[in-house]
């Protein structure tokens, strides 16, 4: 469409000032690009990508890898914002595997973001056939993701190993009574998870379901997960300001490196600043779920650290 639009006499003007920008934002050239507003690029992307001519729909996907290369985070944030939809909607599998493979290397200290990619990525592999790589990132997203997210993320674990055991549901119902039983201490039972500033939302369990049952070794502990891209960008991450070890605490959890990750987000605790407490804290409430593959423990210890209500004066 951009390259169509540049032989329109009345679309001209925007349609080149579209395509320098791109360009010039990935070649580094010293002249100061066309000032053109982002969200008419981000809109032009996206009737793009909705469009229904296959060359529009790659020109969109040309101009997303530009910007990754360029702009790593505000692409990662257009993509979930307004780009992954139309991507699936397209069933632009591979280029949403591949996509989403360089956004999370590039959003590595943002557990929302990951989570984001590596669901997508897992709905793009299921979608192709991909059933044991899509397994391995369901244990990657089960480790790093957030526990606000964790709803959603069993349930999506759950269909990735119905997919890869899909005669034998003793799988699937071994994981949902894992975390079932992880989810009830003390007569609790956590259904929702809260962060800065708000608490979990909780509910009254009933007698039978805090009773200790025995539902066998994780699930997820024989999942095993291709580590190699991952641990060469890890190993580039040596600084010892939060934010980098934020980010290599995440690519550690999603490289299944559990102790290591726990190790970093202990050092990022001791350097954290008052804005980054609460994620600072749930750093080791994931690790804490990562090394149980279960969900309990990590509630308790979030539910522990909340502050407590001053009791009423009477």
């Amino acid at each position: 469409m951009i390259l169509r639009r540049l032989r329109e006499p009345n679309r001209r003007p925007l349609a080149c000032l579209l395509l320098a920008t791109m360009l010039l934002a990935v070649s580094g050239a010293n002249s100061a690009p066309p000032k053109v507003d982002p969200a008419v690029i981000t809109k032009e992307i996206t009737t793009q990508l909705a469009s229904a001519e296959e060359a529009e729909r790659k020109q969109a996907l040309v101009a997303i890898q530009k910007m990754m290369e360029a702009e790593p985070a505000r692409t990662v944030s257009q993509l979930r914002s307004y780009w992954m939809k139309p991507l699936l909607d397209a069933r632009q599998f591979e280029d949403i595997i591949d996509l989403t493979t360089k956004g999370i290397f590039a959003s590595a200290a943002d557990a929302q973001s990951i989570e984001f990619l590596l669901a997508s990525r897992i709905r793009a592999e299921l979608s192709t056939g991909k059933s044991a790589q899509a397994m391995a990132d369901a244990k990657s997203l089960y480790n790093v993701g957030t526990m606000a997210g964790m709803p959603a993320t069993m349930l999506l674990v759950a269909e990735c190993i119905n997919t890869t055991h899909p005669d034998d549901a003793s799988f699937v119902e071994r994981f949902r009574a894992q975390q079932m039983a992880g989810a009830v201490f003390d007569g609790i039972i956590v259904v929702a998870q809260g962060y800065e500033g708000s608490t979990p939302t909780t509910r009254r369990a009933p007698l039978s379901a805090t009773k200790g049952t025995d539902n066998g070794p994780p699930v997820l502990a024989a999942v095993k997960i291709e580590t190699r891209a991952y641990d060469e960008a890890i190993a580039k991450l040596n600084a010892e300001d939060f934010q980098t070890l934020t980010a290599k605490g995440n690519l550690l959890l999603t490289a299944d490196r559990i102790k290591e990750a726990k190790g970093v987000f202990d050092r990022a605790y001791g350097v954290v600043t008052e804005g980054y407490i609460a994620t600072a804290s749930e750093s080791i409430a994931r690790c804490i779920k990562a090394e149980d593959g279960a969900i309990g423990r990590a509630n308790a210890w979030v539910i522990s650290i909340r502050p407590k209500k001053d009791k009423p004066e009477r």
